[in-house]
């Protein structure tokens, strides 16, 4: 079952970022008391909610460091699209 979500995750064409997270994460066994970081926000929530998601962009996303993924097809996040962390200097 395991390598057939993993095979749905490469048909939409994701980044290895998104490729490596899915296959380090979804593999780890069930850990019911274990938390996971998110790195942006500095939020503990359940590690098997983690393992709970489909793709691994979802996970990244969930774990913080989304913003490094490339993959096509997926929506800007709301700092893109807001130009937040824009690297042009004001006119």
């Amino acid at each position: 079952m395991e390598q057939r979500k993993q095979d749905e995750t490469v048909d939409k064409e994701e980044c290895d970022l998104s490729r490596i997270t899915y296959s380090i994460y979804s593999n780890f066994p069930p850990m019911p008391s274990a938390m996971a970081l998110n790195a942006e926000t500095g939020e503990w929530f359940p590690f098997d909610t983690l393992k709970s998601y489909p793709t691994g962009y979802e996970m990244a996303e969930a774990l913080g460091y989304a913003w490094a993924c490339n993959c096509r097809g997926r929506s800007p996040d709301a700092v893109q699209e807001k130009g937040k962390y824009s690297t042009t200097a004001p006119a």
